[in-house]
């Protein structure tokens, strides 16, 4: 985590776990406690949290491919595990929300499909429904002060 203050605007930018909801779960928290510590009452976060929103869930559900590449490459590495339970995990960036970040492209960027970048997952022989399909959202989330 990087945390910068530019005037009156805290950024923090990070790179959250790609393998283990559990771990992005805990670093999520980490960074709503430093957050909540320090006061930063006007705070971007940004950057690769690779966590799906749940305002994504209507869209996401649907991608059953999706889901069983994730399931597959969770069985081939039982010490990770990209999904709870197999099921999608929305946890980590409903700690934000929680919080009271907003997910402003979650709220402003559609078709859903938009909202996603191009994941590291290709690597590892993942078959794709349609060539170029994306995975892993982009998140900008913004606290509630700034979203008035």
């Amino acid at each position: 985590m990087l945390h910068v203050k530019i005037k009156n605007l805290d950024l923090i930018v990070t790179h959250l776990s790609p393998f283990s909801w559990k771990y992005r779960l805990g670093e999520a928290r980490q960074i709503v406690e430093y957050v909540k510590n320090n006061r930063l009452d006007s705070c971007i976060i940004m950057g690769d949290l690779n966590a799906y929103s749940p305002l994504d869930a209507i869209w996401l559900e649907t991608q059953s491919v999706l889901k069983t590449n994730l399931m597959k490459w969770d069985q081939e590495h039982p010490q990770y595990g990209n999904m709870n339970g197999g099921r999608f995990d929305y946890r980590v960036l409903s700690t934000f929300l929680a919080a009271g970040f907003d997910d402003c492209i979650g709220r402003y960027v559609f078709p859903e499909i938009r909202r996603a970048s191009y994941p590291a997952a290709t690597l590892y022989n993942w078959k794709w429904e349609t060539p170029g399909w994306l995975v892993f959202p982009n998140v900008l989330i913004i606290s509630c002060c700034l979203t008035l």
